[in-house]
């Protein structure tokens, strides 16, 4: 999966505006505190809980381009996958199982994996679950690796969540009591982090801003894409299966309860948000091999450790994987991996060479690539920004949609110079007023309009 994912570790501008954040990380020494990127929420306060990505993603991109995200990226999903398989190995009663549900989530996981601190959230908690699942002895782990998440990503209060939750069901269901110094112990370190509590208020208060779902991580998932409606059916369907042939009699009564709710909670997080998929396939992973039944161990016993039913197709899966790994691996340079879809490259350069930079109105995924150049954005993925000091979120919203007057959105800003595909139905609007706007560049993604006299 690595090799299958390296060439498009960069779908939107996110990591974009992540190098840029880590080198003002590095020149200024400190955690940026107000916002220093765009020009419709400069100075105003920023909440940057994936600062320690930010200025990894910089310092390996300065010296090694696009290989230093392939790197950084690689890291967070190695301890995804070294995990999950561990977690697989622990539950399975065969090793048949193991690898086919193992290789199932990996596979089902890699539409999800970009160069962006998400990776690092997959890889902590799936440790989590291994080490609350199987280890418990390894349990003071849980702070450390509390404190490394609580400075890469703002999910960091999911695995603090996790750790409390674990530690009231366990006294709950064995009186033990070992769990509960730990859950105080993650919810300090979790605290270890530039803005301290404020990282809690911002993680609850982001998580349920409805605007949010304008975006396309916090909304459910689009079922007309095969790839996203075949793989939830997989995984709803087996577990369903699996659900409805176990014997609930002999199992574990705390461990089922966790795992019960597990499902639930992700299964509902990940059909309204689909950036939760990839949580519910650890959960689910774990889930299915439990409640499997024992007769997968008579195949072990009889000596046969794997089957060409399952051997068969790993061996043309790996070697495909080798192949396309290959053809498609990516070259150093970063400007080579980036298309014109997600970075207008020509339509900036004609920006630039003009002097056009000065209140310029952007597409939404393109504000990453702006700030990368060093160009003011009126928006981009920080979206917490926008939606907590300003109203650019909401008016950038209607004036792509539609919904309010364009126009009037424009002037508000004062924008002079329009950045947008060339399909945007605001495109469209704007090249219908020629006494108002002007087309000075197009190309086959992005058209660049300024305002008339």
């Amino acid at each position: 999966m690595i090799l299958l994912v390296s060439h498009r570790l960069i779908l939107d501008g996110d990591p974009l505006w992540a190098i840029a954040t880590g080198k003002w990380i590095a020149v200024h020494h400190a955690v940026p505190a107000a916002d220093p990127f765009s020009w419709t929420a400069w100075g105003k306060p920023w909440v940057c809980p994936e600062w320690g990505f930010d200025l990894l993603a910089y310092l390996l991109a300065s010296p090694l381009g696009y290989y230093g995200l392939m790197l950084l990226t690689w890291t967070g999903l190695a301890g995804f996958y070294v995990f999950l398989w561990l977690l697989v190995q622990k539950e399975a009663k065969s090793s048949q199982a193991a690898v086919m549900v193992f290789t199932i989530a990996a596979s089902l996981s890699g539409p999800f994996i970009m160069a962006r601190p998400q990776v690092f959230s997959y890889f902590f908690f799936t440790a989590f679950m291994y080490i609350l699942s199987c280890r418990k002895e390894w349990r003071w782990a849980l702070p450390a690796l509390t404190l490394l998440w609580a400075n890469l990503h703002a999910s960091v209060v999911l695995g603090v969540i996790m750790v409390g939750f674990e530690a009231a069901i366990w006294f709950m269901f064995e009186r033990d009591r070992s769990m509960l110094p730990v859950a105080g112990a993650c919810f300090l370190a979790s605290l270890a982090n530039p803005k301290f509590l404020g990282l809690w208020s911002y993680t609850l208060w982001l998580s349920t801003n409805q605007w949010n779902r304008q975006v396309i991580e916090w909304r459910p998932p689009d079922f007309t894409s095969p790839v996203i409606l075949y793989s939830y059916i997989a995984v709803f369907l087996t577990l369903g299966a699996t659900l409805y042939l176990h014997d609930h009699g002999d199992k574990d009564k705390r461990r089922l309860t966790v795992l019960a709710v597990y499902l639930c909670t992700f299964a509902y997080q990940a059909i309204t948000q689909v950036r939760f998929f990839s949580y519910l396939l650890v959960v689910w992973a774990d889930a299915l091999l439990w409640l499997m039944p024992e007769s997968g161990s008579s195949v072990e016993s009889s000596g046969l450790k794997r089957r060409w039913w399952i051997d068969g197709p790993l061996i043309l899966a790996t070697a495909f994987a080798l192949w396309y790994g290959a053809t498609t691996f990516p070259g150093k340079n970063m400007a080579s991996n980036l298309n014109g879809e997600m970075a207008p490259a020509g339509a900036v350069q004609y920006i630039e060479s003009q002097g056009l930079t000065g209140r310029l109105f952007n597409e939404y995924t393109w504000g990453g690539y702006l700030i990368y150049k060093g160009i003011p954005a009126f928006i981009d993925g920080r979206d917490d920004i926008y939606l907590a000091n300003t109203q650019v979120f909401q008016d950038y919203v209607q004036a792509m949609k539609l919904d309010a007057d364009p126009d009037m959105v424009l002037q508000k800003y004062g924008v002079k110079t329009v950045l947008l595909p060339d399909d945007a139905l605001l495109t469209r609007y704007l090249e219908a007023e020629p006494q108002k706007w002007k087309v000075l560049y197009s190309d086959k993604f992005a058209v660049v309009l300024h305002s008339r006299p």
